[in-house]
């Protein structure tokens, strides 16, 4: 292994991010020719947009120029604006001694190559890679013909496959593209591992990587280690280890890009000096990754006080939303039980604030373990994460047990057992007497009254961001399901009202908030998965399905008489009298609920969101949208702020209509709350847990 991958080697186990853009080369060449094309895609015509390659692009631009590259930039580039560029690249980089390409976009692998996306391709299905695709060793090539002396690229583009599930073959992320045989020393940089992906910002903002990147460029002089390691451990921090680099090197030599202290460094010369400039230029930091950074370097140095000084009264306050920096994480997909109440904290000790508590008998997922120490990392039920005490929690194997063998080719998988990562669109039962799932990906919509009514309980409409793949009830929770909780002892033996024998398929109801959270509890218990109801944010995403409009199909409410069960459906609106609002588009339904599955699904295959039974969610009820989430957690406490609050968690959200509920009560984003304890017969829920990468 060359001094290169030695370096990333050593520095992968902690996470590296895409530093990689700070291979050091030549540092004697102050007036070195620098040449840099920068092309960010967050439009497309075919595939879904983007949150931040145009302003990771703009970043990355504003910051080479300042650093002395001839930038060409190029934003939302056509397939004929693209090729352009690379020929204009290649041009004006023949002969430099620094050529470097920063690519933000969609990146899709088919097969062994990568391939970036043009803003107008016309991608449908994968086999149009081919012919609307860029491939990405056109870079390399670009780069091999211009005869420049480093060649760095830079790839931000490992992301979901965005291809329609049934049209595509090809990974997640993306594969290792091979530098062309004559071409100079060589970084090509990739966001994430194969089959990774990178982890998105908000949206206008920029990325986790680029974000990180950009500010350890501000700092002068650094050293290709230092730059490195500060980086990765900002970037590790933020996303808990779960993206890591990829690095294909063949570089030995060193390169600054930030020349405006390497002259000082070369004349401070000694460790000692070094170890004043490093100090120097993060003494007034507020960030606690850079005085960890230096600690490792300088454990003994002349600042090594003060920066323990620093770190003390920093750490408390950054780990309350991060990870620690310096915490090494072992990746776990499992399930334990919670034997003893314990007390999550935001960190692995007991310094760290607490943030949760967990009851005895919870099944928690276990994403990860504290390299040598005796805590936890866990998932929570709002889609955050905490820490737990080792002793507090047990190893919980479900009470089904199912041998885990591979399935022979067309053979039915068993319940239960999956043998290959579960993708959007999948479904599957994780036992026998469970609600049948399905698999929902990561997004963001605009939640709340998008026509512009007078429902001022819909309002402000706000973005939410879902960065989490969910699996979630493909139907409401059924009567037979909710029997099975009954026998197994779950749901203290309370069984509702039989409604005239609509027991089996049909939605349970006339049950309680409690009701479902016992009910909830039960499931994880019975399958050591972090069963729960959805957040509200979650349950209009789920039931949007990508949708601007007053109901997951459109707007036309004729349309619910094949989407939904609900009162006088199918007539036009102030067209019937009040003698005909009993008029349904089945018989029967419009007066009763309809067994599970009757109507037509969404585009994400989800049953029953408009009308059968309404749903219980986790949050607290309030009645607007003030200073609601953005991350899809759920409001799960009492607001007590500078004004009365209308938050009150006594009464809880109920969401999606039901049989008695006329067109308008039906649309995704209407809203409603329930006390906790009231039952009612057209009330009901469905469950949802959350996935894990690995799943």
């Amino acid at each position: 292994m060359n001094w290169w991958g030695r370096i990333f080697s050593k520095q992968a186990a902690l996470g590296l991010t895409l530093l990689c853009a700070m291979i050091q080369f030549a540092p004697e060449a102050e007036a070195a020719k620098r040449v840099a094309l920068i092309i960010g895609n967050d439009s497309y015509d075919t595939l879904p947009n983007l949150n931040n390659a145009r302003a990771d692009a703009q970043g990355m631009a504003k910051k080479l120029r300042s650093l002395g590259f001839d930038v060409i930039l190029k934003l939302n580039a056509s397939r004929r604006s693209f090729g352009r560029a690379l020929a204009e690249f290649e041009g004006k980089a023949a002969g430099a001694d620094v050529g470097l390409v920063f690519y933000a976009g969609h990146g899709i692998q088919s097969g062994s190559r990568n391939y970036l996306i043009s803003s107008d391709a016309r991608i449908e299905v994968e086999e149009d890679l081919r012919l609307e695709g860029i491939g990405a060793d056109a870079l390399l090539t670009a780069m091999k013909n211009a005869g420049t002396d480093l060649n760095i690229v830079i790839m931000d583009a490992c992301r979901d496959n965005p291809l329609p599930k049934r049209t595509q073959s090809a990974e997640r992320g993306l594969t290792v593209t091979a530098a062309p045989a004559g071409i100079q020393g060589t970084a090509i940089v990739y966001s994430a591992s194969p089959g990774q992906t990178a982890q998105d910002g908000p949206v206008g903002g920029h990325g986790v990587f680029t974000r990180e990147l950009l500010r350890v460029l501000d700092q002068p002089g650094l050293s290709l280690e230092q730059v490195f390691k500060q980086t990765a451990v900002r970037v590790a921090g933020v996303t808990n280890n779960r993206q890591k680099p990829w690095v294909n090197s063949s570089v030995t030599g060193d390169f600054v890009f930030n020349r405006s202290g390497a002259a000082t460094a070369r004349q401070l010369g000694g460790g000692a000096d070094r170890e004043a400039l490093f100090w120097s230029s993060i003494k007034d930091s507020r960030d606690a990754a850079m005085y960890e950074e230096f600690l490792q370097q300088f454990p003994e140095g002349q600042f090594a006080g003060l920066a323990k000084l620093k770190l003390r009264s920093l750490t408390p306050r950054q780990t309350a939303a991060l990870s620690p920096p310096s915490v090494q994480v072992e990746e776990m997909d499992t399930s334990y039980l919670v034997v003893k109440r314990s007390n999550v904290r935001s960190g692995p000790g007991t310094d760290f604030a607490k943030i949760s508590k967990l009851p005895p008998g919870t099944a928690v997922d276990v994403t990860g373990k504290v390299a040598g120490k005796d805590w936890y990392r866990v998932g929570l039920a709002d889609g955050g994460q905490g820490y737990v005490w080792g002793p507090l929690l047990s190893e919980h194997k479900p009470a089904t047990k199912l041998e885990a063998v591979s399935p022979k080719p067309d053979t039915k998988i068993a319940v239960g057992i999956h043998s290959k990562k579960r993708r959007p669109g999948d479904t599957f039962k994780d036992c026998d007497d469970c609600p049948e799932m399905v698999v929902v990906p990561k997004g963001e919509f605009r939640m709340g009254d998008l026509r512009g009514g007078s429902n001022n309980d819909e309002k402000p409409v706000h973005t939410v961001q879902i960065g989490y793949v969910l699996a979630v009830g493909r139907f409401e929770v059924t009567y037979s399901e909710w029997d099975a909780c009954v026998a197994g002892g779950g749901c203290g033996g309370y069984r509702p009202d039989d409604l005239a024998g609509l027991r089996g398929k049909y939605p349970v109801a006339e049950v309680n908030w409690n009701d479902a959270k016992s009910y909830v509890a039960w499931l994880s218990r019975k399958t050591g998965k972090a069963y729960r109801l959805l957040s509200e944010a979650e349950w209009e995403y789920v039931a949007r399905a990508g949708s601007d409009t007053n109901y997951s199909f459109g707007d036309d409410e004729k349309d619910l008489c094949d989407h939904g069960n609900g009162a006088a459906v199918g007539y036009p609106i102030n067209t019937y009298s009040s003698n005909d609002s009993n008029k349904t588009c089945k018989d029967g339904y419009g007066r009763q609920s309809a067994p599970v599955g009757s109507f037509q699904a969404n585009a994400f295959g989800l049953h029953d969101v408009h009308g059968n039974v309404k749903e219980w969610v986790e949050d607290c009820w309030q009645d607007n949208y003030n200073g609601a989430p953005t991350d899809g957690t759920a409001r799960t406490e009492t607001w007590i702020g500078a004004w009365i609050s209308s938050r009150d968690c006594s009464r809880r959200v109920r969401r999606g209509g039901s049989w008695d509920i006329g067109p308008k009560e039906l649309r995704t984003a209407k809203r409603g709350s329930t006390h906790i304890e009231g039952r009612w017969g057209d009330l009901g829920f469905r469950v949802a847990r959350r996935l894990h990468p690995q799943q």
